[in-house]
């Protein structure tokens, strides 16, 4: 058994039989959310826990090794969820369509918190313990063909969320035969995961974890958190954001001209040294890209972390040490923020999407390095 004491209350681990131990993939700390107190922090995802990116591609090919065992040669869509899993579907898609490349169609999606274009979207589904509840989900180029949809997550608690989105794509998508839900973290009990099988009993509906269990929690009544204002907010935003990474869908591994351009600018024109950590940094839901930009740099012999930022609002408390406060990079008045990034050593470097605008986010890396007494934090623009 593993437990912590947290400002929202005390959570009790109680372990399955796992190959991968709790510690080892995941740490606690306290949501800034009245919606749910406490909140489960990946140590492998590259979010809110900086992370050497070998160690993400690792449990990208772990996840995919079991989903493979599971899906048969047919039309397969990959969906990963926003804001957390979008890195995680994206790398878990890939690591399955390098090892499985004679396979038939299979497209990466995932979902959004951004409303483009409306003639795409195909549905918007509720997570109702979010920060922002609303998941846009657009239409990909196969939605006719998918007899597989494989969902995945960083972590289930109670399946509702993904409950709401099978009802919803089995609405457009009646050639769904199989269901693979996957995810680093499951505390799906064996009963509610039958519950969850016969809610579509048409439906084959399988699940993966790397580590499953149990967890009591115990709330403490006097934390009464309060969500910072903007934290809610959908944006109308069909101009600053890209739709070629997975928001609108993606079939193959993305080209490696962008990574390996952007890898040798970064070498070449920050002053990167070998002997100090190097911080990669993606933005929001711009995550993948930088990702492979981070393990490019690992693979040529540099101390790497990746992590990315996150509107995700959480307090400083249990694994959670240090929190930034950034401009909104999509210009929505969303605020954004930085955990655990080390400000003392490392070189930092930020990266983001093609369609933002570098002005905004310069302005945020301004302050930053101002507040920090830094002079070493770049921004790059990709694509």
């Amino acid at each position: 058994m593993f437990s912590a004491d947290l400002a929202c209350g005390c959570i009790e681990i109680f372990p399955h039989d796992n190959s991968f131990e709790f510690q080892d993939l995941c740490g606690l700390a306290s949501r800034e959310n009245p919606n749910r107190g406490y909140l489960f922090v990946s140590k492998v995802l590259g979010k809110h826990f900086p992370v050497r990116p070998s160690d993400m591609r690792a449990v990208y090919d772990n996840i995919s090794a079991k989903i493979t065992d599971l899906v048969s040669d047919e039309p397969t869509l990959f969906l990963g969820m926003a804001e957390t899993a979008v890195g995680l579907g994206h790398g878990v898609y890939e690591s399955f369509i390098k090892s499985n490349a004679h396979r038939s169609v299979t497209t990466y999606v995932h979902s959004t918190r951004y409303s483009l274009d409306k003639s795409h979207l195909n549905y918007c589904v509720n997570e109702s313990h979010s920060h922002a509840k609303c998941h846009y989900i657009h239409k990909t180029k196969y939605d006719d063909l998918y007899t597989t949809l494989v969902l995945i997550d960083d972590e289930l608690s109670t399946g509702s969320t993904f409950v709401n989105l099978i009802e919803q794509v089995l609405k457009t998508k009646n050639s769904i035969k199989r269901i693979v839900i996957g995810s680093i973290i499951s505390w799906l009990s064996d009963e509610k995961k039958k519950k969850i099988k016969k809610l579509f009993p048409l439906k084959s509906i399988e699940f993966v974890s790397l580590f499953s269990g149990e967890f009591r929690f115990t709330a403490n009544e006097s934390f009464r958190p309060v969500l910072p204002c903007g934290s809610e907010t959908i944006a109308e935003c069909p101009v600053v954001v890209a739709c070629s990474l997975g928001r609108h869908g993606i079939e193959g591994p993305i080209g490696s001209e962008v990574v390996r351009k952007t890898v040798d600018q970064i070498i070449e024109n920050s002053n990167l040294v070998k002997t100090k950590t190097v911080s990669i940094v993606g933005t929001g839901e711009f995550l993948y890209l930088p990702y492979l930009v981070a393990l490019e740099i690992e693979s040529k012999g540099f101390d790497v972390r990746f992590q990315s930022t996150t509107r995700s609002p959480i307090l400083v408390d249990g694994i959670i040490e240090t929190k930034i406060l950034l401009n909104d990079v999509y210009e929505q008045n969303v605020p954004h923020y930085v955990y655990n990034l080390d400000v003392s050593c490392s070189q930092v470097v930020f990266l983001y999407e093609t369609k933002q605008k570098h002005q905004v986010f310069g302005n945020s890396i301004s302050h930053y390095n101002l507040e920090y007494g830094k002079n070493d934090c770049i921004v790059y623009r990709l694509g």
